[in-house]
């Protein structure tokens, strides 16, 4: 009746990694949407997805360009690996389900390619968060080590 311990050390190992999948969306959003890990996972994950992958269909009928699936990212504060690998691994699916196919896998290459380099082009407001984090740890760190005085001598000198 009880699982094996392998089977439970392979189920804990996903729950760990869909929970901080999860996490990272929801410090992502925190500036646009502001919801909690539960609201974000159930209601916001799927909605989202469904509507940048639309948008990138879009972009391969030739109805509109990748800048506007990057602008739609950007308001969210959501990165191109959310969109094309975070939130495919939280994408809801029954096991065996070959109604449900996956949206981002019928998405031309030449599309996703495009999409990159223009990403990677540009600045973005979820990438000037983080170096703004990075940046203020490495003050306090910086601090703690070398002490008031530390500063001042830099400073000065």
């Amino acid at each position: 009746a009880f699982p094996g311990f392998p089977a439970w050390l392979g189920k804990n190992s996903s729950t760990s990694k869909m929970n901080r999948l999860t996490k990272e969306i929801v410090h992502h959003t925190a500036l646009s949407i502001g919801q909690g890990f539960q609201p974000i996972r159930l209601d916001y994950v799927p909605y989202l997805r469904q509507s940048l992958l639309h948008k990138m269909q879009k972009v391969q009928e030739g109805n509109t360009d990748v800048q506007e699936v990057i602008e739609s990212l950007d308001a969210y504060g959501l990165t191109k690996e959310d969109l094309m690998e975070n939130m495919k691994e939280l994408q809801l699916v029954l096991e065996g389900d070959k109604t449900l196919s996956d949206r981002f896998a019928g998405i031309d290459t030449k599309v996703k390619t495009a999409l990159t380099k223009a990403y990677n082009n540009g600045s973005h407001r979820s990438q000037v968060l983080v170096s703004e984090l990075a940046a203020k740890v490495g003050k306090k760190g910086g601090r703690a080590r070398g002490g008031a005085g530390g500063d001042a001598e830099e400073e000065a000198g």
